[in-house]
């Protein structure tokens, strides 16, 4: 069975650690983390940034051909990036499409 590519929109609220951080974290150490995992699992980022007109300060959109069950496998490492806790959480939106 062939897999539907999957959007996503992960909207993130910092924890004070993570609003805590300076830019200089985010570009050098946070963000190469992120683009090896996205590499790792074959997820594409998008776009990101602030998100407006909710109480979570980030969006980052998504896309990709995994199955649901390894999407979030990869959703979790992402949250493993970093050993503190610095999303006090996260909302997901996805849109699955088979075209």
């Amino acid at each position: 069975m062939k897999s539907e590519t999957i959007r996503s929109s992960e909207f993130a609220k910092l924890s004070e650690k993570g609003s805590a951080k300076n830019r200089e974290y985010w570009e050098k150490t946070w963000f190469p983390k992120h683009e090896e995992i996205c590499s790792e699992y074959g997820v594409k980022l998008l776009k990101w940034g602030i998100a407006f007109g909710t109480v979570e300060e980030l969006v980052y959109v998504y896309e990709t051909d995994l199955p649901l069950a390894e999407y979030q496998k990869f959703r979790g490492a992402v949250t493993g990036i970093s050993e503190e806790r610095l999303f006090a959480y996260t909302k997901t939106t996805i849109v699955n499409y088979p075209w």
